[in-house]
């Protein structure tokens, strides 16, 4: 409905401006739906890669622990721990990384037709920047606090395992997503298709092998759709320095957001122990540790400059 929704408004406000809209299209006819198959096409089979990758586990997983003599009751049991509670944890920061996809095309694809090399040179680093801001501190408060989120939105700590797993590969997913938007934005839309391939190989090769083992069974399956996503976005950030000869900000973009991170962590893991000790109360403790990782961030953030008050006030209005 939402969906449906938000198209009936594009369509009112596209008819709405139509009049005062002059468009006019370089070629006609066959080339213009040349023009948008040749788009079109490299997009929908990533956007289905990113699908593949998510059924090579509905598709191989219960099979193969079928095949290792666990019973149908047993492996229904495990796939809802892992994709029923931490995979729905694990998609929070992940729609984050749509709406940062949604906003790179437009502001760098201008830089690149304009071919101002050092405009779109701070506007790649700027997404990798803001890319890594939101998913490192993700990733490791997922992971310290994983059996305490569970617990406080399910009550119960099963799952817990697979989202620490699963923490693991949020900055690799957030930063992919992010790196072929900026692909998308300079016109090479086939260029994350091999490393996509490359991915969705890794993913099902992870899959077998570390299923196999008893000491992870399903969280196997886990830890391979982070290995994939993480060897998918080092190959894209690889090309994209490779092809575009980008200068990496490696302080600001990359060193910064990882050390304030690592401080958060340490923040937020002594915070939780200590609350936990003196209150007794898991559910307290977890969101007080939360509520002190956002506040530590927030001002290692502006203590390291990796954003100005300025920016951050500008970009809120």
């Amino acid at each position: 409905i939402g969906a449906l929704a938000a198209v009936i408004y594009l369509l009112i406000a596209y008819w709405r401006d139509a009049p005062q809209r002059e468009v006019r299209v370089r070629g006609a006819g066959r080339n213009v739906i040349k023009i948008v198959l040749d788009n079109a096409i490299p997009i929908s089979i990533i956007a289905t890669f990113g699908t593949i990758l998510g059924l090579t586990d509905s598709l191989i997983v219960p099979r193969l622990l079928n095949i290792l003599g666990h019973s149908q009751a047993e492996v229904a049991i495990m796939m809802g721990q892992v994709y029923g509670k931490a995979t729905t944890l694990y998609n929070v920061p992940l729609a984050l990384a749509t709406a940062i996809s949604a906003t790179v095309v437009g502001h760098i694809a201008g830089e690149y037709v304009a071919r101002n090399k050092v405009g779109f040179e701070r506007k790649v680093n700027e997404t990798i920047k803001i890319s890594l801001v939101i998913a490192l501190p993700a990733a490791i408060g997922l992971y310290i606090l994983a059996q305490q989120v569970i617990v406080l939105i399910y009550t119960n700590p099963e799952g817990y395992i697979a989202l620490k797993y699963l923490a693991l590969g949020v900055p690799g997913v957030i930063l992919a997503h992010s790196l072929i938007a900026v692909f998308q934005s300079a016109g090479k839309y086939t260029i994350p298709i091999k490393n996509y391939i490359i991915g969705i190989i890794v993913k099902v090769i992870g899959v077998y092998v570390l299923v196999s083992m008893p000491a992870l069974r399903i969280n196997g399956a886990v830890i391979s759709t982070s290995i994939a996503y993480t060897i998918i976005c080092l190959l894209c950030l690889i090309d994209i320095i490779r092809i575009f000869k980008l200068k990496l900000q490696w302080v600001d973009a990359i060193i910064k957001p990882a050390c304030i991170s690592l401080i958060m962590g340490v923040c937020v893991y002594i915070t939780y122990n200590f609350t936990e000790l003196y209150i007794q109360s898991t559910n307290i403790a977890c969101v007080l540790a939360i509520f002190v990782g956002v506040i530590v961030y927030g001002l290692g953030i502006i203590a390291l400059r990796v954003y100005k008050i300025e920016d951050i006030i500008g970009r809120s209005r």
